[in-house]
């Protein structure tokens, strides 16, 4: 009997490019109700964490000694400590003092975050765009580590995936590799 060949992973990936999340984060913080959405979407972004494991996160993983958030209840089931960008510190600094140990950081839940998204997606002039979803700060925060050298399997672990193959989606953004050897032809 022969085993099921493996589904290919598309390797097409969507990311914000840099004037694309200026645009968004704009819009959220021109929205001023959507203050949550807005930090929620910069943690996202900076993270790279599911849209769930953030909303889900209690104040008691947050750890500002060592300026990280312990994710327990990965996908994988594999819990990670992901260290915190400044901007993080910052953003979830202010939840972070208005809650106890098991409460959640944020008010928001998926469905109310994603309608603020699907309105900006709306006025953003995205609403054709399939790509554009909340898993898209995800994919940002990969491209952004895997364009600016990070090794790919420190990526995989910062992300949680169980498997390389799902990290190696962002591979080709790797401009080492290539770069390396121009010199040959110039």
């Amino acid at each position: 009997k022969m085993p099921k060949p493996r589904p290919t992973k598309n390797s097409k990936v969507h990311y914000l490019t840099e004037d694309m999340e200026r645009e968004l984060l704009s819009w959220l913080n021109w929205m001023q109700r959507n203050r949550e959405a807005k930090d929620i979407v910069e943690c996202l972004i900076d993270l790279g964490c599911r849209v769930n494991e953030l909303l889900n996160l209690e104040k008691r993983f947050v750890d500002f000694d060592n300026n990280q958030i312990n994710f327990i209840d990965r996908k994988n089931d594999q819990a990670v400590a992901v260290p915190m960008t400044n901007e993080v510190g910052i953003r979830i600094y202010h939840y972070y003092k208005q809650t106890k140990d098991f409460d959640k950081l944020f008010s928001l839940n998926y469905s109310e975050l994603n309608a603020i998204w699907q309105k900006a997606r709306k006025d953003l002039g995205y609403a054709d765009k399939k790509f554009y979803t909340i898993h898209l700060c995800r994919h940002t925060c990969a491209s952004r580590l895997v364009q600016r050298g990070v090794p790919i399997l420190l990526v995989k672990d910062w992300l949680g995936h169980e498997d390389i193959e799902n990290t190696m989606i962002y591979a080709h953004l790797a401009p080492k590799a290539l770069h390396s050897v121009v010199e040959v032809l110039n």
